[in-house]
């Protein structure tokens, strides 16, 4: 199936959609070339796929990152790297200790898995089609940093991430789920 990941919360265009069954990330399914609309900064997109017992299957679990400037990346399997971790504390209010939220004026498009399924149950978590008759659950949290003012905004952000993270910024760790807090609007 394929599911809306985030809108622009300025101009009202969808900046991706995420086709469950690959998976895969559209970026800008509207538009030609899916540049996104011109507020987008960062997209932030997580498909979990785990069993019932709730084992993670890295085969079919996904983390993408699209950057303006850069372009959309794929995160190793059971890696999160430290742009993609911030990125998702901006975006789900929940800023490193000591921290404000950034400068640059913005707004968040998207939501968690858990907001997801409050908005609109199955939009959120929902069965995947998996091999051989497996049964597995996809949870879907996906987001967006949008402003006025982009390019500012990921300059900012990178900045934060080699201030406090030692420049590892496409580095990674390894990591569990993708936090699902609640906060995201």
């Amino acid at each position: 199936m394929v599911r809306e990941v985030a809108r622009c919360p300025y101009c009202g265009r969808v900046s991706a959609r995420l086709d469950d069954a690959g998976p895969e990330l559209v970026m800008a399914p509207e538009r030609d070339g899916g540049a996104g609309c011109r507020h987008l900064a960062f997209l932030s997109v997580g498909l979990e796929a785990v069993d019932p017992g709730g084992v993670r299957d890295d085969g079919r679990t996904r983390v993408w990152l699209w950057v303006r400037g850069k372009g959309l990346r794929l995160v190793p399997p059971g890696k999160i790297d430290y742009l993609v971790e911030r990125v998702d504390l901006i975006a789900c209010q929940s800023p490193v200790v000591g921290e404000a939220p950034p400068a640059t004026e913005y707004r968040i498009g998207g939501m968690t898995a858990g907001d997801r399924e409050r908005d609109r149950p199955g939009t959120g978590e929902f069965p995947l089609r998996a091999a051989a008759g497996r049964r597995l659950v996809g949870i879907f949290d996906g987001w967006g940093l949008y402003s006025t003012s982009p390019d500012a905004l990921v300059e900012e952000v990178r900045r934060r991430v080699v201030r406090h993270d030692g420049g590892r910024a496409a580095g990674g760790r390894e990591a569990g789920s993708r936090g699902r807090s609640s906060a995201v609007r």
